[in-house]
């Protein structure tokens, strides 16, 4: 029977890099489904037989990527990875500016500068840019370019030329043919996209917050009646159906259950957006999240972690995030295209004009300018950026969006009419 998997995926760069990861998923024997979302790091698998998962995470990590083991796991991995983007990215900053100070500057000579440009235009490429290069060379392994590939060719083209440059000035004592170097260039490349990446991890983070929101409301914790009588501190996650726990006064509920003895005031605002606390006795349910405000209470746990309601509102807002709309299907198309139709425009440009000038220098210059200039970054980050922003700013109000579709099809709505019994009244989710 086919088996449907989620796996955390940390490390992907731009949209290109979720589709990839989908096309080479597709190609394995038996995943029958694979959708991949960039924006909050997950994919959802379909497998015709469950032991392909490891099959599956090892292509995946083959490509340059890694497997987080859940969601606490990628955010703490994402947070790594943030704060040694931060530290790359300054770095990068101070030397493509020392670069560039050095390359404008006229109190060395030629060859001598250039040897100072290419040591530290050097760091700036294979230590703050390496990912740009090792997810360049996977991309291109399993035939698929994605925006590593372009940013990858760019500055390292713009600093082969360089270094060529230097090379023809040392070796002919001569600086006709080769008038400018481009280590400049290459350094503020890769001092600019870690920029940009650097503000894309942080808005991505900064969308998922009421997911990870979610998630700090769900107690570690859980105060365990055992058999005997006697009371032991266990995880949460744990708890099984029939389990006896204690919620004292000011505690958040770790499990679904009923109130098997005692009564609280109980905050509900997580389920039902009432404001409000309500009393609850015996026989009456509990969710996990909730807090009891005033009172002692016994619940008899009635769902495992992974079926409470709490955990079925993330499992929804996730789902919803790796649903793909019509116009973000589209975005991926265009991207998909975008980097081969670049690198062959490149290919143009430099055939077009040693044709037309015959200078070689000229013609490497404007095809290395074709690929500097162009990201498909924009193109595809800017959807599913905007589908983890709504869908979690409508989860603050109180909306649960099943399907991101529905957001394409809103906007065209002159009436909103709302069958209130139940859902809106009682806060019960059908």
């Amino acid at each position: 029977m086919p088996s449907k998997i989620t796996l955390n995926i940390v490390g992907m760069s731009c949209v290109n890099c979720s589709n990839a990861i989908e096309r080479v998923s597709r190609k394995i024997e038996g995943v029958q489904e694979a959708h991949v979302n960039f924006a909050n790091g997950s994919g959802e698998f379909v497998l015709a037989d469950p032991a392909l998962e490891e099959t599956l995470k090892a292509k995946i990590k083959k490509l340059g990527y890694d497997i987080a083991v859940d969601y606490e796991d990628l955010e703490r991995k994402k947070r790594r990875s943030l704060k040694a983007a931060l530290f790359r990215l300054i770095l990068a900053l101070i030397l493509a500016a020392a670069v560039m100070a050095v390359e404008m500057s006229g109190f060395l000579g030629f060859v001598p500068k250039a040897l100072l440009c290419a040591a530290m235009a050097c760091v700036s490429l294979f230590y703050c840019g390496k990912d740009f290069f090792y997810h360049a060379y996977g991309s291109l392994k399993n035939r698929s370019f994605d925006m590593n590939v372009l940013v990858a060719m760019g500055s390292f083209f713009a600093f082969a030329y360089s270094l060529t440059a230097a090379a023809w000035v040392y070796t002919h004592g001569a600086q006709n043919e080769f008038t400018n170097l481009y280590f400049s260039s290459a350094s503020m490349i890769i001092a600019f996209i870690l920029l940009g990446k650097y503000l894309e991890e942080r808005s991505k983070m900064k969308a998922n917050d009421y997911i990870k929101g979610l998630i700090d409301l769900s107690p570690k914790t859980a105060l365990l009646i055992k058999d005997d009588g006697t009371i032991a501190e266990v995880r949460a996650e744990s708890l099984k159906p029939g389990d006896k726990v204690l919620v004292k006064n000011g505690s958040r509920i770790p499990c679904d259950g009923l109130i098997v003895e005692g009564g609280a005031q109980i905050d509900t605002s997580l389920v039902s957006g009432e404001s409000l606390a309500v009393y609850k006795s015996v026989g009456d349910e509990v969710n996990a999240g909730c807090v009891s405000t005033d009172g002692v209470i016994y619940v008899k746990v009635t769902k495992f972690s992974h079926q409470t309601l709490l955990a079925e509102i993330k499992n929804l807002l996730n789902e919803a995030g790796n649903k793909k709309m019509p116009i973000a299907r589209f975005a991926d198309k265009i991207s998909n295209i975008f980097v081969p139709a670049v690198i062959l425009i490149a290919l143009v440009s430099f055939i077009a004009w040693m044709a037309l000038d015959g200078r070689l220098p000229y013609a490497a210059s404007a095809a290395i300018c074709v690929l500097i200039i162009s990201c498909p970054c924009a193109l595809g980050l800017a959807t599913p950026i905007a589908i983890v922003c709504a869908i979690s700013n409508a989860a603050k109000a109180g909306i649960l969006i099943k399907n991101p579709e529905i957001l394409e099809i809103l906007k065209d709505a002159d009436v909103a009419v709302f069958d209130k019994t139940g859902t809106l009244s009682k806060g019960e989710i059908s």
